[in-house]
C-alpha cells in the first residue's frame, strides 16, 4: 500500500523525462506492457502506474501535463531510486520492440551469457562480499530480507540459503550461500537465467542490476538483523 506521507519526489534527468512520458501513456494503453517490464500496475486514479522493483516503491503519474515521479525506499537510497528507474525504462524500450520472455531458461554462470567472459572480475567481487559479508547469517533473517528485496526463497541441494528475484523481464538472478566450518570459509554463488540473451539485455546493465540486488539484499539483511558490516559497509566501496 502507498503511503504518501513516506513518498520522496524523484528527479528524472531531462534526457530521460520524455522516455518516462511514453512509458506513462504506453502504461494507459495496455497495462501488460508494464506488467511484463517489471511488474507494474495502473494507478486507480489518473494516468500513471505503481510498482515496487529491489524493494523500491515507485509512483510516477501525468499531472497538468507535467511528467511526475514518486519513490518509497525504506533504504532511503535515492542514489539507487534514480540509477534504477532508467534500466525500468530499458526494460519498457525492449518490451515495446518485442523482446519480452516468457520462459524460465537454465540458470547459468556469468560466462555463458554474451560478453559475460569481460564480466568475471565484477561477479567475483560481488561472491566474495556475499561471502564474507553473510558469514553467519541466520535463514530466518535471510528470509525477511529476500521478501523486502521482491524475492523468494528457494531450496537448494547443498547451499545453506538460496534465492531467486527477477526485478526487470529477463532479468533473473539466482543467489545461494555457503556457510563455512571446520577452517572452510564460506562462500557464494551467483548465476543468471539464461533467458537474459533473448531479452537482449547488455552484460553491462546486468552487472549493474545484479550489484544494486546484491548490495540492497546485504544492506536489508542487517537492517532486520541488526547486525554489523564485517569489512566492508557497501559492495561500492
Amino acid at each position: 500500500m502507498w503511503c504518501i506521507f513516506l513518498e520522496r519526489r524523484l528527479e528524472v534527468p531531462q534526457e530521460y523525462r520524455g522516455k518516462l512520458d511514453s512509458l506513462v501513456m504506453g502504461a494507459a494503453r495496455d497495462p501488460s506492457i508494464i506488467k511484463s517490464a517489471f511488474g507494474g500496475e495502473p494507478l486507480k486514479e489518473g494516468i500513471g502506474f505503481e510498482t515496487s522493483v529491489l524493494g523500491i516503491k515507485y509512483r510516477v503519474l501525468t499531472a497538468n501535463n507535467n511528467i511526475e515521479a514518486f519513490f518509497i525506499d525504506p533504504l532511503g537510497r535515492e542514489v539507487d531510486a534514480s540509477k534504477l528507474i532508467i534500466y525500468m525504462l530499458n526494460a519498457f524500450e525492449r518490451i515495446l520492440a518485442g523482446k519480452v520472455v516468457y520462459y524460465r531458461g537454465r540458470l547459468v554462470g556469468i560466462t555463458h551469457l554474451k560478453g559475460g567472459a569481460s564480466a568475471q572480475l565484477y561477479e567475483k567481487r560481488m561472491t566474495n562480499y556475499l561471502a564474507v559479508e553473510m558469514d553467519g547469517s541466520e535463514a530466518h533473517e535471510v528470509e525477511k530480507a529476500v521478501n523486502a528485496l521482491g524475492g523468494r526463497m528457494m531450496s537448494h541441494p547443498t547451499a545453506t540459503w538460496s534465492f531467486e528475484i527477477n526485478p526487470l523481464n529477463g532479468a533473473r538472478i539466482a543467489v545461494a550461500f555457503w556457510q563455512g566450518e571446520e577452517g572452510i570459509p564460506s562462500g557464494a554463488s551467483i548465476l543468471f537465467g539464461e533467458e537474459a540473451m533473448d531479452a537482449g539485455i547488455p552484460i553491462e546493465e546486468i552487472i549493474v542490476i545484479t550489484e544494486m540486488t546484491i548490495d540492497r539484499f546485504v544492506a536489508f539483511y542487517r537492517r532486520e538483523s541488526g547486525r554489523k558490516p564485517k569489512l566492508f559497509s557497501s559492495l561500492y566501496l
